[in-house]
């Protein structure tokens, strides 16, 4: 998945920003259900 250094700094601004993008949709479902168990342990063990 990860590119090359050199591959990466051949990537135009608006290449990096899209690929960025994707990476960030990728990873926002993740965190979001991290997010919601670590509330959730939190909630059960301080009753």
């Amino acid at each position: 998945m990860s590119l090359p250094k050199s591959r990466w700094l051949a990537l135009t601004m608006g290449e990096r920003k899209k690929l960025a993008r994707q990476i960030m949709i990728l990873l926002l479902p993740i965190l979001g259900a991290l997010a919601l168990l670590g509330s959730v342990l939190l909630i059960v063990f301080t009753q």
